[in-house]
């Protein structure tokens, strides 16, 4: 089960009625469990997938195929050298410092993450390939 709830002033309130939390709780039968809290990240909304993946990415595939780069010739490939460019990330370790370098998911970034995404990639593509990507709205 996943709830969602809000800690204001020390306090856990959730989100939604008291009741139904109770609720759920009562249907699991007597046992061990361990609960967990994260920090809720707010997932990206509808509109922002839409432009990214409906505008954002042919934009940045056809920028490519008018700079001379043809061999990329879906929306998938052109996604795919968006997240190697722009969203490598690394690890270290914690006693030897080595690193782990790896490519973050998409639908893994928040909100903001995602705006400071497309403006990196906004301004490459207009100050590598003279190409400019309507931004949302326009």
């Amino acid at each position: 089960m996943k709830f969602h709830c809000h800690i204001i002033n020390g306090k856990i309130e959730f989100t939604g009625k008291r009741t139904w939390v109770d609720s759920r709780i009562k249907l699991l039968p007597d046992g061990e469990y361990s609960l967990e809290i994260n920090k809720y990240r707010k997932p990206r909304t509808s509109p922002m997938n839409r432009y990214f993946h409906g505008v954002l990415v042919p934009s940045f595939k056809d920028a490519l195929n008018e700079a001379g780069w043809d061999e990329v010739r879906t929306d998938a490939q052109a996604k795919e050298i968006i997240k190697a460019m722009f969203l490598k990330a690394s690890i270290a370790h914690p006693e030897t410092g080595e690193l782990i370098e790896y490519v973050k998911d998409t639908r893994d970034l928040t909100i903001e993450e995602m705006q400071r995404l497309w403006e990196d990639v906004w301004k490459w593509t207009a100050e590598n390939l003279n190409y400019i990507i309507l931004e949302p709205g326009q």
